[in-house]
């Protein structure tokens, strides 16, 4: 078993520890301490970054209490442990900011986190339950009150858990380490954790999905809820400046901008149909057309099956050129057979159904007209 320094000492930076063993898999080095302030993946949270000896540590595992450290050369007797901080602490603030997120969302709807992960630019969690984005918003200011009242965090082992009601994601079979947050939140968790919810300083909602039976939501706290709020405020202030409108009207000038695209493109599509009706009235009738065309968008495309179905007796293939490919649409009464060659010797991409197929096409111009020619 290998001593988790990290549990005892979040705080800490650096440490010393006996090297138990090394061992060569493939290009790298296993190497097992006797303890260690690296945090290894696990819970959804990933590792710790870091240097043993100056080496740094590629990545950093845990095996049955035993705790590997993987670096591309090995180290002998003793080492010197430096873990990056800033990754930790960035780590500590939205784990900590999650706890007091889905202990709310507990409390309230009485949804389970049922998924979890934390990655070095993205946190997003799953809950078994349907949430709107106005309930997100709720839950989202009850979050930055907790993290504004200063509430203690504190970490612990229990020796009975039937002496407890926690969350936990999954079936325990091992010391069962509880995370508290006052009357807010108890949850079992391995993972290292600020010591008082102000050190979160402020978490945001920033995305919410369907996901299975209920929602994944991506949440941001501290520094990197700070970063998207700068990056968004950026890009605000440069639309408003396009828009010559204020910061808060610029949904408005969207929507101005949006209604006349829409205009626009509905009088476009009307004037290319009937381009297209002209260009196809007089072709004579044949066992099969494939056009190349350009600038046109799926609808266009079976504007132009619709206006050929008269003349072919076999299939349509109508084909739009983009910067890597084509978009196309094939029309047939035997389209799945023809399509499964597409796909067979052109690695053409899609779906449909019959008689109706429309995908992709990654091969040049003289390779799509040499396949039809056969």
């Amino acid at each position: 078993m290998t001593i988790k320094l990290y549990d005892s000492h979040p705080y800490a930076k650096v440490f010393k520890a006996r090297v138990v063993s090394v061992k060569q898999i493939n290009n790298e080095y296993d190497v097992v301490l006797d303890q260690t302030l690296f945090f290894p993946t696990s819970g959804g949270q990933q590792c710790d970054k870091g240097t043993l000896n100056n080496i740094r540590v590629n990545h950093v595992e845990i095996d049955n209490g035993e705790i590997h450290h993987y670096l591309n050369e090995p180290v002998t007797e003793e080492v010197d442990g430096e873990i990056d901080f800033d990754y930790r602490y960035d780590m500590m603030q939205n784990h900590s900011g999650e706890h007091i997120f889905s202990g709310i969302v507990h409390q309230l709807y009485g949804y389970d986190n049922v998924g979890f992960h934390l990655g070095d630019d993205e946190m997003t969690v799953d809950f078994n339950g349907m949430l709107t984005w106005n309930q997100l918003l709720d839950i989202e200011t009850r979050v930055n009150d907790v993290i504004r009242n200063n509430i203690p965090v504190h970490c612990f082992y229990i020796d009975d858990p039937s002496e407890y009601t926690y969350r936990s994601k999954k079936e325990i079979n091992e010391d069962v380490r509880l995370v508290e947050i006052g009357d807010i939140d108890l949850c079992a968790c391995c993972a290292p954790h600020v010591l008082s919810t102000t050190e979160v300083q402020v978490f945001k909602v920033l995305k919410c999905i369907k996901y299975k039976q209920g929602v994944r939501i991506n949440i941001a706290c501290g520094k990197r809820a700070i970063r998207d709020y700068v990056n968004k405020h950026n890009e605000a202030l440069l639309v408003s400046k396009l828009l010559s409108l204020p910061v808060d009207h610029i949904s408005q000038g969207v929507e101005s901008l949006h209604a006349a695209y829409l205009n626009e493109k509905s009088k476009y599509h009307s004037l290319m149909k009937d381009y297209i009706y002209l260009k196809v009235k007089d072709l004579p009738e044949s066992n099969h057309i494939v056009l190349f065309v350009e600038n046109l968008d799926q609808t266009l495309l079976r504007e132009y099956v619709n206006c050929l179905k008269g003349k072919v007796k076999d299939y349509i293939c109508i084909l739009n050129k983009e910067d890597s490919g084509y978009t196309f649409v094939l029309y047939s009464l035997n389209v799945s057979a023809l399509f499964e060659q597409l796909k067979l010797e052109l690695n053409a991409t899609g779906g449909g159904k019959p008689p109706l197929v429309q995908g992709r096409i990654n091969n040049t111009k003289e390779e799509i007209t040499s396949f039809f020619n056969k």
